[in-house]
């Protein structure tokens, strides 16, 4: 059968009619394809029709995530498929997800490993693509050698590798050899992502020595907390990955522009850290969640102080129940120039004040894109955490000096009086008036630190409040108001990075005095909305 003539060629008629239709859907859906984030956006879209999805499929599937129990995980390969040489990346979701096998804590059985065994093989089957550069799986996937080793041979234009290994994995193996067997490949590894790891990579840093080019590197911990025996396990496989005893066995140090370091427990690790990494390209640096935190910012500091890196984005938490010390925290952002992003979520003793990091803030505030800062006080006597709001002089600098800033989480006073009431405070909309001028460039607001109430509806008021404020504050300079407000409540009232997801409010449209709201995905509790609108402004 001939292919059909152009659009511009069809004769006029139902048959042009249609063909135009879909030329118009096809070019919708490349111009909406950025803001695609749901799995099941980009399965439903990619059926729409045959010529559509010609059309749409270079776009569509740049970035393409599979759930392996999904018969369109089969479908994905077969010849007819327009979209499958467009792939760059691509990655796997399984039916039982990592954070429900690490919460409940469950053994899986034998047929459940074979099961998820059974998905990585379908998964591998649409192997090779050769214009994939980006792969990932699950942590809680049964990954064998033989299956990682057909990886290494098939998919040699690999750069990204995300993948894990599960926790309750019955047999632990070394899925490291069949990486070392291809030289090639590794040698083009860019990203490197191990999430869930344990001691059965037990040549790590092997690995490592043979991807030259690695310029970023993710490693996340297990969900447990840090008491479980389990934990202890990944102490051995990071000091191997980042701290081996001979430097002389790398060509060039690491030179990493991103490095992640999430949920793991730093007790027993050698202070020397990172002697194989030079950190004057570094320019993302992730330090969430981890436990003795106070043993890995000695050894940054010395290192940055050696090579001082070329810093866009830091974000500092510590565990629960750890602390930060501000002082060597200020420190190191003395020696961090040009940042755009900063986000600061720790416990500090109360002998170290929040009042420290002013000084070297004030450095920063000119370039700061984003800032997100909320701290909790530890006191000795009643060994207890206290949450302590930004203080205000911090805030004077923010809104002075910094003129960038489009996006801000800081944990205020609380803003309603008596406390989770509808009944906001005059002095707090005082200060949500003093931002909105202080900030011009601020298009999106995160309140830090409140609870979240027993009706989410509860928040509307307070949100018409802050919206009607800032588009009253910035009307006469007819610059533009709030979009996004989000309310974001902390578990543990202590602004770790472990924070409980909230109501999240738009700002869908701002023209003749009336404001629309949209409240979206309230997580974590009883309360959904899905798409229902809140007028704020009376016509």
């Amino acid at each position: 059968m001939d292919p059909p003539p152009p659009y511009s060629k069809l004769l006029p008629g139902p048959v042009a009619a249609v063909a135009t239709l879909d030329k118009l859907i096809a070019e919708l859906l490349l111009t909406i394809i950025g803001y695609i984030k749901r799995a099941n956006d980009l399965r439903q879209l990619c059926l729409v029709c045959k010529s559509l999805r010609a059309a749409a499929a270079p776009a569509l599937y740049r970035h393409v995530r599979l759930g392996l129990e999904d018969p369109f995980a089969r479908a994905f390969n077969r010849a007819d498929h327009s979209g499958h040489k467009h792939v760059r990346y691509l990655s796997f979701t399984t039916r039982q997800q990592v954070h429900e096998v690490c919460r409940m804590r469950i053994k899986i059985t034998v047929r459940e490993v074979r099961r998820m065994h059974e998905d990585v093989t379908v998964a591998l089957g649409l192997l090779p693509i050769h214009s994939l550069i980006g792969i990932s799986f699950p942590s809680n996937l049964d990954m064998s050698e033989a299956l990682l080793g057909k990886i290494a041979r098939q998919q040699r234009t690999l750069k990204v590798l995300r993948m894990g290994i599960a926790e309750i994995d019955p047999k632990p193996r070394s899925l490291v050899q069949p990486i070392l067997l291809s030289k090639p490949w590794t040698s083009e590894l860019t990203n490197l992502s191990l999430r869930a790891t344990d001691g059965s990579l037990g040549r790590s840093a092997e690995l490592l020595k043979r991807s030259g080019m690695l310029t970023s590197l993710e490693l996340v911990g297990g969900a447990m907390p840090p008491m479980w025996p389990s934990d202890r396990v990944h102490l051995g496989f990071w000091r191997g990955l980042l701290n081996y005893d001979d430097s002389c066995d790398l060509a060039q140090p690491l030179q990493l522009a991103r490095l992640s370091l999430r949920q793991l427990d730093l007790t027993y690790i050698d202070r020397s850290l990172f002697v194989n990494v030079n950190f004057s390209y570094l320019v993302t640096l992730d330090i969430v969640g981890l436990r003795a935190i106070g043993r890995l910012l000695p050894g940054l500091l010395g290192h940055f102080r050696k090579n001082p890196p070329r810093l866009k984005k830091l974000q500092v938490s510590c565990h629960r129940h750890d602390s930060v010390d501000m002082t060597m925290l200020s420190d190191l952002l003395m020696l961090c120039t040009g940042l755009t992003h900063l986000s600061i979520h720790a416990i500090i003793r109360n002998t170290a004040p929040p009042m420290l990091a002013l000084e070297s803030l004030v450095r920063h505030t000119s370039t700061l894109r984003t800032f997100s800062y909320s701290v909790a006080e530890w006191d000795e006597v009643e060994r207890g955490r206290q949450a302590h709001p930004c203080p205000s002089a911090l805030l004077d600098v923010l809104l002075g000096q910094s003129p960038r800033i489009e996006n801000l989480a800081v944990w205020l006073d609380n803003m309603t009086v008596p406390p989770d009431t509808e009944n906001v405070r005059r002095d707090f909309l005082g200060l949500i008036r003093k931002i909105a001028l202080g900030l011009p460039a601020l298009k999106a607001l995160r309140l830090l630190g409140w609870h979240m109430s027993a009706l989410a509806s509860s928040y509307l008021q307070p949100a018409a409040e802050i919206f009607r404020t800032f588009a009253k504050a910035r009307q006469q300079d007819e610059r533009r108001g709030l979009e996004v407000l989000l309310f974001q409540p902390h578990h543990d009232c202590c602004g770790m990075a472990s924070v409980d997801p909230a109501m999240e409010m738009y700002r869908d449209a701002y023209s003749l005095g009336k404001t629309t709201l949209h409240a979206v995905e309230v997580q974590k509790a009883d309360l959904r909305y899905d798409g229902h609108h809140y007028d704020i402004f009376d016509d």
